[in-house]
């Protein structure tokens, strides 16, 4: 299951993991962000070297300034603390994984 994380545990759950760790950035009137949380869910299912969360931008704003999120769905892939990586749009599973793979 991805977990919702919020401004006030941003730092613990993402910054400060050890592990690479993918935040789909989404917005609950976001149709795209529905079709990418049910592929984030199924890469979630596959993947144990890598955390999954995800941040509601209505919610955690200043997250969204923060890395720059103008549009959603966005995936951000993090690692040791500093993004990696940034996935626009409505994505397939395959272009997840290859995101992750990159960094893993």
């Amino acid at each position: 299951m991805v977990k919702e994380v919020t401004p006030q545990n941003f730092k613990e759950e993402v910054l400060e993991h050890q592990a690479p760790v993918l935040v789909d950035f989404y917005a609950s009137w976001c149709n795209p962000c529905k079709k990418v949380a049910e592929i984030i869910e199924k890469v979630a299912s596959q993947l144990n070297n890598i955390k999954i969360v995800k941040v509601n931008i209505e919610e955690a704003s200043e997250l969204a300034s923060r890395y720059m999120v103008m549009s959603i769905p966005a995936l951000i892939l993090f690692k040791e603390g500093k993004p990696q990586e940034k996935i626009v749009g409505l994505v397939s599973e395959r272009e997840i994984l290859r995101m992750v793979s990159r960094h893993s």
